[in-house]
């Protein structure tokens, strides 16, 4: 796997299905995506659970550990070569994963 998408969330139930599905139909398929959930009191987690891909992991906290905290979480639970780091609120264009995973392969430094 090459792409880490991680969307450190919460209380984003409002934003997080388009968010997710800017991820899921990027044309650069060879990525997870991982929400960590800072305890939301919403739907957001009802939201990611709805989307039925296995590249999707969610991370919930048991309670709100700020967003610094959940920020570098998501992070934590990334398992691939590099890490795109994607606000809850945010869509990505299709091609956003294809363009920057080509400029760090042909730029490694």
């Amino acid at each position: 796997m090459t792409v880490s998408v991680c969307i450190p969330t919460f209380n984003a139930a409002k934003y997080l299905r388009e968010c997710m599905e800017s991820v899921l139909a990027q044309n650069y398929q060879d990525f997870e995506l991982i929400v960590s959930d800072n305890a939301s009191t919403d739907a957001t987690c009802d939201i990611v659970r709805s989307f039925s891909d296995a590249r999707i992991r969610l991370h919930r906290l048991e309670r709100n550990m700020g967003m610094a905290f959940n920020m570098n979480k998501a992070a934590d639970l990334a398992q691939a070569k590099y890490v795109k780091r994607l606000c809850s609120d945010d869509v990505l264009a299709p091609t956003c994963l294809e363009m920057q995973v080509g400029m760090l392969e042909r730029h490694p430094e």
